[in-house]
């Protein structure tokens, strides 16, 4: 017994569902591509930023050093 409201679902119904998961498999992937390639982006910045910061404290320090040095032999 099928109830009232039950669909039949045709074999052309089941094409065009299958011609739309196609679809968007498609733009699933090419999203996908997208958002991996801004996450490389990020953390090849991040990396770079990490890297600056690195390098600026070591330069503040060496400064830092010098003129604490200097003061020393100026007294």
């Amino acid at each position: 017994m099928i109830p009232e409201n039950a669909t039949n679902i045709t074999k052309e119904m089941i094409k065009q569902l299958e011609i739309q998961q196609r679809e968007l498999q498609k733009e699933l992937e090419i999203y996908d591509s997208w958002v991996y390639q801004i996450l490389i982006y990020f953390v090849k910045l991040a990396d770079d930023i990490k890297w600056k910061l690195h390098r600026f404290k070591n330069s503040t320090d060496g400064k830092i050093m010098s003129s604490v040095i200097f003061k020393r032999n100026a007294s």
